[in-house]
């Protein structure tokens, strides 16, 4: 089921490419937001079929005009980069490495260079930008809804999230499910399967939001203001339904850039903004301490924040040299600290 209904997104894109390239491009940004994982192997996500189709197609469309697709300075360098890890791949397999070159990662991250083909070479005007904006930022309400559902673990959620959006290769959801089996409560991850790539999403929709608001770039109109408005609430709801350092710490950034950005007549105004909220963030937060019935999240915000962040807990988790998450790559790195290791599955890391 869920891969006829992959498919039939799929066809629908391109049905869009054809008949438009600025259409298809736009219809694979809101496809792989809500396309589910399709249960081929170890889980399929669609944006990899998908985008080399776009491509073959874009580059069909340019050969009948006579022309050649074009290629950014970023995309060269990026595409370098590619080149740069599977050689470096090459030379650790010669030089004696184990294991073999994970084919799936290097298309991966060459899948990075073709979407920026594909998008480069469509001709977009300031409109579409700003509509695409718009429509990013509106995204959050629907997948902010999804994961204020995946922590309070309703069963609609946890439905949608088990059977579409969680794959065989991730083990993320299912390291949720054991965590809330221990008593911690349930943190959110949206569509994309974890729970940082979740934080980061809420976060740039965020920052486009404010964008569009305070910018000035734009005049949005009153219902545009309320939607970007509602988006950004929505938004905030889900990252913080994430629990994620990489939310929280990006907030924090976001507020000191908007406070720099902002002319110094409304820094004051801004600054009793931000206090105001952080007052009522943290009054709210301890008003739930009190309920019995949240020791769930009453445990887990207190792992959370004083035991990863105000401790040193959370870099050793991610740092230490023998048993953290980057010890693989710490170690890959100085066996070969010029060349890398590239794209092999032994290694478990890409350097």
């Amino acid at each position: 089921m869920l891969t006829a209904v992959s498919v039939v997104l799929c066809l629908t894109v391109l049905w869009r490419a054809l008949r438009s390239p600025k259409a298809g491009a736009t219809a694979y940004l809101a496809a792989i937001l809500v396309a589910p994982v399709m249960p081929i192997g170890s889980g399929l996500r669609i944006e990899l079929p998908l985008a080399l189709l776009l491509l073959l197609l874009a580059a069909y469309r340019r050969s009948i005009a006579g022309e050649r697709l074009s290629l950014p300075l970023a995309g060269f360098w990026l595409g370098i980069w590619c080149v740069a890890s599977l050689l470096s791949a090459c030379v650790s397999l010669l030089s004696g490495a184990t294991g073999h070159i994970a084919w799936i990662a290097v298309y991966g991250n060459v899948r990075a260079l073709i979407v920026v083909l594909v998008f480069f070479n469509v001709r977009w005007e300031e409109d579409d930008l700003f509509r695409l904006m718009r429509w990013f930022v509106y995204s959050a309400l629907p997948l902010g809804l999804l994961s204020v559902g995946q922590a309070a673990n309703s069963d609609l959620a946890r439905t949608i999230t088990s059977s579409a959006y969680s794959s065989a290769s991730r083990m993320a959801y299912d390291m949720q499910v054991a965590s809330s089996l221990l008593g911690y409560q349930m943190r959110a991850q949206a569509v994309f399967e974890n729970v940082s790539y979740a934080g980061l999403y809420f976060l740039l929709v965020i920052t486009t939001g404010l964008v569009l608001l305070i910018g000035g770039w734009r005049p949005l109109t009153v219902r545009q203001k309320r939607m970007v408005s509602v988006s950004l609430v929505g938004a905030l709801a889900g990252g913080f339904a994430t629990i994620s350092a990489t939310f929280m710490g990006g907030l924090v950034v976001v507020a000191a850039l908007l406070f720099w950005q902002v002319g110094r007549g409304r820094r004051w105004a801004l600054a009793r903004s931000l206090t105001i909220a952080a007052v009522v963030v943290a009054v709210g937060i301890m008003a739930l301490f009190q309920r019995p019935e949240l020791a769930t999240f009453q445990k887990t915000i207190s792992y959370f924040f004083f035991v990863k962040l105000l401790t040193s807990h959370g870099l050793t988790q991610r740092y230490d040299a023998d048993a953290g998450m980057t010890a693989d790559m710490s170690r890959a790195v100085e066996r070969s600290p010029i060349l890398g290791v590239g794209m092999l599955d032994k290694e478990g890391v890409l350097v």
